[in-house]
């Protein structure tokens, strides 16, 4: 099974990560959703899982230094 780089897996981590915990009222709620779903649908395909969910779990253990728990994404790879 191909895996995405170890660096582009962790951004997408982050952004999908930040985007899910930034306050309302920040993006406009359509945009957030969409972004939101275009993350995870990239982070499904870099992972070869079929849920959000399924991916973060795989990202988390693919990573190092990302401790597996949700919020803890640690340090980029090669940092």
């Amino acid at each position: 099974m191909l895996v995405a780089h170890p660096v582009v897996l962790y951004m997408l981590v982050e952004r999908y990560e930040s985007l899910c915990t930034r306050p309302a009222g920040e993006d406009d709620d359509e945009t957030r959703r969409r972004h939101r779903e275009d993350l995870g649908t990239a982070l499904c395909a870099a992972t070869g899982t079929p849920t959000v969910e399924a991916a973060l779990h795989v990202a988390r253990r693919l990573l190092p230094g990302t401790g597996g728990e949700p919020g803890e994404p640690g340090e980029p790879p090669g940092s």
